[in-house]
């Protein structure tokens, strides 16, 4: 509209866009340049046969018709057909929704998505890519991951009012300022036609809150490189605004608190009449196989009698808690969980209390057969194997920093909850000392266990699920830490997921973020820059909505009122990059680590909406006071741009609290800007001489102004209650 009537200067507007938008685009490219780079370090690899050939390759270069080798930990990226199985069990709840592990035999069919819990196996890839059927299920599940930041819907909500009303009120502002131009409309500048589409567009850019978008995406863009930096991959960013929020911080005890790495301390034989039992337990624990880091604690402590011939083994499994071996001449022995495998009392009384001095205990007994439902009838303990785990060196730092910040730990654990309350209390973890045993039937609901203990031990991957279903539903936001198949479930459920690099694959795959040192310290600089990106964009944004209120307002006003909307768009162009574009660019940056408190909106509209009452009330008295002492157009706008301008400052200099030396630069030389405008720019900007009769209408003005904005700020924190 502006190229159509000639009036190129007003067009300044579309610069500054233009520039914002490459320095965003730049920001996000950048990002995007990092994370790509940081997700070779982590992508999945999966071991495949070729032409016979045995070999490792990243999971995206599987083609049809590859054979497959997968093991417990594995996330299926493809529709395939099982080849062999050795006790192969998939969890498909990610897909189907049903809880229970399915047995795979040869010939069944499994489906990418899915993770196996236990067992191995070899499978034959028969669709990759778009055909696999978990493709639609997952883009359809991460499009419902990036729709959790508040902030983000927030500001759609303003875009939505804003789309309702800015056509109507663009064409009724522009009809108004028409009919109050003399003449006939042509498309020569200065025409009347011109004089109603100049601050036609000028009120339609002020309603427009030009750059926060693309602020608030340029923020989380960069949040993402810094927490590069700190080897942290972000693969949500919803997820740093939700760090930001979390006030329950749920860990998985085995490789979070502690290094995931235990070492058998001892075994305390349970039964006379065997003479080698460390020979037994030794050849049964390298018979099943398992690789997960207690199956390899237990095959570098016992050794193993090679002369046993293996009937068919069971694979450990966090569904059934232990695993198992059967041999055709010696039957079958089991070792996992001891409430899982027997219900001798004498037995499990002295494991809870080898549990209750931080010990982690194991049950080795003979069983009739492998199936679940003859174990715990039918077992013979044999002799208990306990391990000890070593508290991570920085875990107790990174919880009392937690504590400090009024963040609630808990610990989600498929051990004893004995053991795990041991190992809570010794990392500092506040009422780690209260547990219950989730295996065991409760009266009380999800909700209110969540709130009576701290510590949650032998659940299930789906108790994982529901527990911090149940946190959610209280009215806290959840961030949930783990590293095992066992914690997928949770981990997508969660407000934030964060995974340890040293997991498995369908961890890091279901989680938001990737510790890729495997460090939990890590989650610290982390939650930082989350409530800093947070903390900030919540400040720099009453600067946009200040703009865009008092743009909106005044425009209906001047549709209704006999005088001409005093803005142009040089005028606004103006405004918002001496008091919104620059400084924002710079408070954006700032540390500000304070826990992110309240509703988004409520504290942005408490700063924006005194400074916007404050402008609209005080352009609405300079018409007042152009009519009565007859100041031109040209004058009254001055005032207009004059006051705005102060106003914003204003805000800008409460927003900006404490003052650094550096604000204080930026302050001064943005206002000297300002001023230096009304000075050097007069005549571009078709500003009238302020050292005049403008002077002593603006000082007593600007006084008011101040008064107003102090004492409407005083009264609109109510709003963030």
């Amino acid at each position: 509209m502006l190229i159509a009537v000639g009036s190129y200067d007003n067009l300044l507007f579309c610069g500054v866009a233009f520039f914002t938008s490459l320095m965003g685009a730049a920001q996000e490219i950048r990002a995007k340049i990092t994370l790509d780079r940081l997700r070779i370090v982590t992508q999945q690899n999966v071991t495949v046969i070729r032409a016979g050939i045995k070999r490792a390759i990243p999971a995206c270069q599987i083609v049809r018709d590859d054979i497959l080798l997968i093991k417990s930990g594995d996330q299926i990226c493809c529709d395939a057909k099982v080849i062999s199985s050795s006790g192969l069990q998939l969890d498909e709840s990610l897909l189907t929704g049903e809880a229970d592990a399915r047995d795979k035999q040869s010939g069944d069919t499994v489906l990418s998505g899915s993770f196996v819990v236990a067992g191995s196996g070899s499978v034959v890839v028969q669709k990759v890519g778009g055909e696999n059927y978990s493709y639609a299920l997952a883009k359809e599940a991460a499009k419902e991951k990036r729709q959790k930041s508040r902030l983000t819907a927030a500001i759609k909500k303003i875009i939505k009012i804003l789309t309702v009303i800015i056509i109507p009120v663009g064409i009724l502002l522009f009809v108004s300022e028409l009919f109050r131009q003399p003449g006939l409309p042509d498309n020569t500048p200065g025409s009347p036609i011109a004089e109603a589409v100049i601050p036609t567009v000028a009120a339609l850019v002020g309603m427009i809150p030009q750059g926060l978008i693309l602020l608030t995406g340029a923020a989380f863009a960069a949040s993402v490189v810094t927490l590069s930096k700190k080897k942290v991959l972000v693969q949500s960013l919803s997820c740093v605004e939700a760090l930001a929020r979390v006030d329950v911080l749920c860990l998985d005890k085995t490789g979070t608190l502690t290094d995931g790495n235990p070492i058998v301390t001892g075994i305390i034989p349970l039964s006379d009449g065997l003479s080698d039992i460390e020979g037994i337990i030794g050849t049964t624990v390298h018979s099943i196989g398992d690789d997960n880091p207690t199956a390899t604690a237990l095959k570098e402590y016992f050794r193993q009698d090679n002369s046993w011939r293996v009937r068919t083994t069971a694979r450990f499994s966090s569904y059934r808690k232990w695993s198992g071996a059967e041999f055709y001449e010696q039957g079958a022995y089991v070792i996992g969980a001891p409430e899982f495998i027997t219900n001798d009392m004498t037995i499990l009384t002295k494991a809870q209390s080898l549990s209750e001095s931080g010990m982690r205990v194991l049950l080795f007994a003979k069983a009739k057969g492998l199936t679940s439902g003859s174990i715990l009838s039918e077992s013979r303990g044999i002799a208990l194997v306990t391990l000890k785990e070593q508290l991570r060196k920085n875990a107790a730092e990174t919880v009392r920093y937690f504590a400090s910040q009024d963040v609630a730990v808990k610990i989600i654990s498929g051990d004893n909850p004995a053991a795990a309350s041991f190992i809570g209390q010794e990392a500092g973890i506040k009422d780690a000392d209260r547990y219950i045993d989730m295996s065991r039937e409760s009266n009380l609901s999800y909700r209110t266990i969540c709130r009576l203990y701290t510590v949650f031990g032998r659940t299930t991957p789906h108790q994982k699920r529901e527990l911090v279903a149940a946190m959610r539903q209280n009215g806290q936001t959840v961030a949930m830490t783990g590293d095992g198949v066992n914690d997928v479930l949770a981990l997508k459920d969660a407000d934030c997921g964060v995974a340890m690099a040293s997991g498995n694959h369908a961890a890091r795959n279901a989680a938001d973020l990737v510790l890729l040192e495997s460090d939990f310290a890590a989650m610290i600089p982390a939650v930082r820059e989350g409530r800093r990106v947070i903390n900030n964009i919540e400040l720099v944004a009453s600067l946009f909505l200040t703009k865009t209120m008092f743009s909106a307002v005044l425009a209906i006003l001047f549709i209704i009122l006999p005088f001409t909307y005093p803005f142009s768009p040089k005028h606004l162009t103006l405004l918002g990059s001496l008091t919104i574009g620059i400084p924002s660019f710079f408070l954006a940056l700032r540390h500000d680590h304070r826990p992110v408190q309240g509703d988004f909106l409520k504290k942005v509209l408490s700063n924006a909406i005194p400074a916007a009452l404050t402008v609209t009330a005080s352009v609405m008295l300079i018409q007042l006071l152009s009519y009565l002492i007859q100041l031109d157009f040209r004058q009254s706008s001055t005032l207009c741009v004059l006051l705005t301008g102060s106003v914003q400052f204003m805000l800008l200099t409460k927003i900006s609290m404490p003052l650094t030396l550096l604000r204080k630069i930026l302050l001064a030389f943005l206002f000297s800007a300002f001023a230096a405008s009304f000075i050097l720019f007069a005549g571009f900007f078709e500003f009238a001489p302020v050292i005049s009769n403008l002077a002593l209408i603006y000082i007593p003005m600007i006084s008011a102004c101040a008064t107003a904005v102090a004492g409407m700020g005083m009264i609109f924190p109510i709003l963030h209650s």
